[in-house]
């Protein structure tokens, strides 16, 4: 099951490539840039940016709709203080890592059809061994 929104060419998911390139856009940095680490990224003004970036990139102006798209894709809050967002292959200057990034229901279909694969596997074998 492949996401809707993901390019052919690239196999990048259109959020991911929005969110990498808002993040990595330096005149954006007072509102939303990567953390000291590299390794994750701050919204640092949440008014400011559902206002004038969510727009711009999406179909809509809301917070909780973006957080939520990020933990789909497997993000994590990084404490409590700030609006910290991190997962280990949305990483500055490695664009390249962002393939590695799967929706959390493309990752539960890919599990089915490996159990249904194996389970193929398996009855094959019991009828072998029946015979």
């Amino acid at each position: 099951m492949m996401e809707q929104g993901r390019s052919s060419l690239n196999s990048i998911p259109s959020f991911l490539s929005k969110t990498y390139m808002m993040v990595n856009d330096h005149t954006t940095d007072t509102i939303i840039s990567w953390s000291s680490t590299h390794r994750s990224f701050v919204v640092w003004i949440q008014y400011d940016f559902s206002k004038d970036l969510l727009p711009i990139f999406f179909k809509h102006n809301k917070f909780s709709s973006f957080v939520r798209q990020l933990n789909t894709y497997g993000f994590r809050k990084v404490g409590q203080e700030q609006w910290e967002f991190t997962n280990e292959d949305f990483v500055k200057d490695q664009p390249n890592l962002i393939k590695n990034i799967y929706r959390g229901d493309d990752i539960l279909a890919i599990m089915c059809l490996i159990l249904i694969a194996n389970g193929r596997r398996l009855l094959v074998l019991v009828l072998l061994l029946l015979h």
